[in-house]
């Protein structure tokens, strides 16, 4: 039985020209829709089903880098493509930004 994918934050299909389109479909795939370049999955580190879909469906190195605790801003060259993980404040309710 294929694991029960996270539930995403945010999910968008990133067409070649750089434009948009929240992802509306049922997924649990990390490929690109058709007509998109790229897809942008945003996870909650919390959710309890992101460790076993990203070992079950991105390269290990990928998996790896998501699951990292500390997300100093980085950039990884992986497979013709980059991992990139950006940093933003944290706004939500009782955090410190």
């Amino acid at each position: 039985m294929p694991p029960v994918p996270p539930h995403p934050l945010a999910a968008f299909d990133i067409g070649p020209d750089g434009t948009a389109r929240p992802i509306a479909e049922a997924w649990p795939a990390a490929a690109p829709g058709p007509g998109a370049a790229w897809r942008w999955l945003h996870f909650a580190l919390a959710d309890p089903a992101l460790a076993d879909w990203t070992e079950a469906h991105l390269p290990a190195v990928a998996a790896e880098a998501i699951l990292q605790t500390e997300t100093r801003p980085r950039c990884t060259p992986l497979e013709g493509g980059l991992i990139v993980n950006l940093r933003g404040v944290n706004l939500n309710a009782g955090a410190e930004p």
